[in-house]
């Protein structure tokens, strides 16, 4: 394989990694924290019972965080992300309104 050349070269992947897809070292990061749960579910159990109630209402919270997608700021949206949000809900609608006739 030849040098790199500046500029245009066919190897260069410009594009990138598509939107959404994940990257192999966080997927790998989630599978070991995922086989560690697994492996220590009785004393994390425990640990949690042993906790104040404060302490608990956090540890939830903090779990949370990771499982549930970010609340929306409306402000934040684009008007195109709006008109897409509404156009969803009214085919959720369609939908329902269809299996209820």
């Amino acid at each position: 394989m030849g040098k790199f050349q500046k500029g245009n070269d066919p190897r260069r992947n410009t594009a990138g990694r598509p939107k959404g897809a994940r990257g192999k070292t966080p997927e790998q990061i989630r599978s070991m924290v995922q086989a560690f749960i697994t492996e220590h579910w009785d004393e994390i159990e425990t640990a949690f019972l042993q906790m104040d109630p404060k302490d608990k209402v956090n540890a939830i919270n903090n779990l949370l965080k990771h499982i549930l997608p970010p609340p929306v700021n409306g402000d934040s949206l684009t008007i195109e992300q709006m008109e897409s949000i509404i156009r969803y809900l009214q085919s959720k609608q369609d939908e329902n309104n269809q299996t209820i006739n």
